[in-house]
């Protein structure tokens, strides 16, 4: 059996063999913002997009195709509260954005700082001064067309457990994502199926989806409807509906536990950043099929939490998961495979 976790934030990661499993506990990082929107001097060179800056421009779709920045990602200004699932998650990295103009520009930073997201300086194109096309301008390749550049981008640790861990990989995966299955594995001849619990806006489940491939099939679990319609718009725009199911769930009720895992029984359950201890347990004992595996982040218990979840309740201790999965009340057998510590940003503050 092998197992993998972490701490502040922690994560646990589970393979359960046919006689117990693995876990994974681990953490991760976030960003800041702020009350006026920042402006790059007019002079100085644009940074180009990258995955941990992307470039958001907000003009719109007309004048983003007469020319933009090579690598930006096209979401225009009325459209940006709405999309904003588009974007990778406020602590996963913070924005840049293009914008016709300077009350444009406020008005995204205005929005997206409500939300939660941090802005770096940031700068304006109007329609008169459009560079040439193709060229370079200020420092960065300058591109007509409509191709945007999708920008989202799932939990930092699980997308570790998959890039560095070869998460995909012990399950068979054959998803887009580094995930060829291991030479003489033996084929797994029934459907796959994993869960993403809490699943928010889909970022996570839809990494899963492409990382493990079209032979799987990724339920992602929340009870906000509102969330789930964001999550299904997102797996369509990735070309990844036929593998992705979304479902309303409250699973905080006793019944509903009990009758979800009479209906479901998996190879991979994944959480991020919320804490159920009664869903840990559920499972662990219920839904993990021997060969599973087990990946949860959440933030842990700290010497002084400066931001929420301030409740112990929604904090695990330290040493937490890898008790759960390898202590006396633990039936089956766990191995750790990977185990980290560090910190998750959440209103601007860095918390275990």
């Amino acid at each position: 059996m092998r197992l993998f976790g972490a701490g502040v934030l922690a994560v646990v990661f589970v393979i359960m063999q046919a006689d117990g499993a693995e876990a994974f506990t681990a953490a991760s990082g976030g960003s800041g913002g702020g009350s006026k929107a920042p402006l790059l001097p007019p002079a100085s060179d644009v940074p180009p997009p990258s995955r941990d800056a992307p470039l958001v421009d907000v003009r719109g779709a007309e004048a983003f195709e007469k020319g933009h920045v090579a690598g930006s990602t096209c979401i225009p200004l009325p459209e940006l509260r709405e999309r904003s699932y588009e974007l990778p998650a406020p602590f996963e990295a913070p924005l840049r954005f293009c914008a016709s103009s300077t009350e444009d520009l406020s008005e995204a930073h205005r929005l997206v700082e409500d939300l939660g997201w941090s802005v770096l300086p940031s700068f304006t194109v109007s329609p008169e001064e459009l560079p040439a096309v193709p060229g370079c301008w200020r420092g960065v390749e300058w591109v007509a067309g409509s191709h945007s550049t999708a920008c989202w981008r799932p939990s930092s640790f699980l997308e570790r457990c998959v890039r560095e861990q070869g998460l995909s990989r012990s399950l068979g995966g054959t998803g887009s994502q580094e995930s060829l299955k291991q030479p003489n594995q033996e084929v797994v001849e029934r459907p796959q199926v994993a869960l993403d619990l809490g699943c928010g806006s889909g970022r996570d489940a839809v990494f899963l989806a492409q990382a493990l491939g079209p032979s799987w099939t990724v339920v992602g679990v929340d009870n906000h409807a509102a969330a789930l319609e964001r999550a299904e718009r997102l797996a369509a725009m990735e070309g990844v509906s036929e593998q992705t199911e979304w479902r309303c769930v409250d699973l905080r009720k006793q019944a509903t536990r009990d009758a979800f895992a009479q209906e479901y029984q998996v190879d991979l359950v994944h959480g991020c950043r919320f804490l159920d201890r009664r869903l840990i347990s559920l499972a662990r004992d219920s839904l993990l099929r021997p060969g599973g595996l087990f990946v949860w982040s959440t933030f842990m218990e700290g010497e002084e939490n400066l931001a929420p979840p301030f409740r112990p309740s929604r904090r695990l201790f330290p040493g937490e998961l890898r008790h759960i999965f390898t202590g006396p009340d633990c039936s089956s057998t766990y191995e750790l495979v990977y185990d980290e510590a560090g910190v998750l940003n959440t209103r601007k503050q860095d918390v275990p």
